[in-house]
């Protein structure tokens, strides 16, 4: 994972100013965790296989939404007021990742 990914994903973060590191490691943990389901969606056959560029975003996308599920412990749906927050699934931003066929 490059530096690139951390600042990429910070940008789409308001509260998170890009010289703030006190949340580098949150973030980087949950870049790793959109990275493997990438490659598991992907069926990468083992870890020498590197992620393709193309999935970059994807994987920030991925890492964007498990901080914004941080603490709303999977909450479905939330209206309060004004305010009515639905989350994408996991499965809905995977949706256009295809996995890699093998020959048997």
């Amino acid at each position: 994972m490059t530096e690139s990914y951390l600042t990429e994903l910070k940008l789409r973060i308001p509260e998170i100013a890009d010289t703030d590191t006190s949340k580098d490691n949150l973030l980087e943990s949950y870049l790793y965790q959109a990275e493997a389901d990438v490659r598991e969606k992907r069926n990468y056959a083992d870890d020498t296989v590197v992620t393709e560029a193309r999935w970059k975003y994807t994987i920030i996308e991925l890492a964007l939404w498990y901080y914004a599920n941080n603490g709303a412990n999977g909450e479905k749906s939330h209206k309060e007021g004004d305010i009515d927050r639905v989350y994408f699934s996991h499965d809905e931003i995977l949706k256009n990742v295809s996995s890699i066929a093998r020959a048997v």
